[in-house]
């Protein structure tokens, strides 16, 4: 995975 993709997840995942 690439560091963006990670950001996203995260971010998503913080949203939730």
């Amino acid at each position: 995975m690439t560091r963006l993709e990670i950001k996203n997840i995260i971010m998503i995942g913080a949203t939730v």
